[in-house]
Order: structure tokens, then sequence, then C-alpha cells
């Protein structure tokens, strides 16, 4: 299985350190994995380096929007996953359009929320096949505007049991 795991930052710490332990996961289970990053730098890219994860960077230069990831369809394209796991807020931007440019594709988040997010940002979690809640407060505010099947527990075994669904 191919799992293209798109990344905001390695300057989200949380985010950062969860998808390397996750892609460090997939690797062990067997999986091709890859990373896009859509800023450089950070404290935790030296990290996944170290463990030979490989990571693309989408901008040359760090223009401090989270959200900007100029080519990531071709990215998407080269690396031909099966499925893409949204890692952090930013990334969800690309839900939609990633959607309509690649009919089929199997799109996951991990979503941590403290409140209710923006009407946008719960309209690109609505086209995922699933969304995976690292805590308790976060399943709270997602069963508000999505249905209980879409909302998992974060741990690898509910990951695993989403992507060979």
């Amino acid at each position: 299985m191919r799992i293209l795991l798109l990344l905001d930052s390695f300057k989200n710490v949380p985010a950062a350190a969860r998808t390397i332990a996750i892609a460090q996961n997939f690797l062990d289970a067997g999986a091709e994995v890859g990373i896009v990053a859509f800023r450089p730098g950070g404290e935790l890219f030296a990290e996944a380096r170290k463990r030979n994860l490989p990571v693309r960077v989408q901008q040359f230069f760090d223009s401090r929007l989270n959200f900007y990831a100029p080519g990531l369809t071709g990215a998407v394209l080269f690396f031909r996953p099966d499925a893409v796991i949204f890692c952090a807020p930013g990334t969800l931007f690309h839900g939609g359009p990633l959607s309509r440019a690649f009919r089929g594709l199997r799109m996951f988040s991990i979503s941590e929320f403290s409140s209710v997010p923006s009407w946008f940002v719960r309209h690109a979690l609505r086209r995922m096949i699933g969304v995976l809640a690292p805590n308790e407060r976060s399943r709270e505010i997602l069963a508000k505007f999505l249905p209980a099947e879409k909302i998992l527990p974060l741990d690898m075994e509910n990951l695993l049991a989403a992507l060979a669904r």
C-alpha cells in the first residue's frame, strides 16, 4: 500500500511529531510512505531525514502560509498513493481540489480541535472517508457535524483498519 502524508510544516511540532511516528509505523508495517510538507524548515525536519523518511517540500522559501502548496497535484500524481492522510488543519485546504483531480482517491484526516472549526474545514472533513481524532474533546466537536461512523479514535489499529476498507 502506498500512503502519502500531508503536513503543513515541520514547525508545527505536535502534528509533525505525530506524522513522523505514523510514517515510521507504516514503514514498519511494510507500506510505502511519503511525506509532503508545504513549508520548509522546522525542528523535526532533521528527525524525518534521520529516519530516512521520504520528504518533499512544496515551497522553495517559507511564505508563512500553511495552506500554500504549489505543485501539490503533481506531487500526488508522482507518488500515486492509494490513500492520502491530511495530518494538519492547514492541509485540509486541498481536500476539495485533490478529490476532484483524483476521483476515487481515499482521503483521511487526523484532526485535533479545541473549538468548532470554520465552515471551510468542516466542508473539507466531510469529503474524508474517515477522520481520526486524538482526544475525546476533538471527537465531541467532530460529532456536531460529521456522522459517527466517520469519526475514529487515533491509534494505528484504527488507521490500518480504515485504510483496509
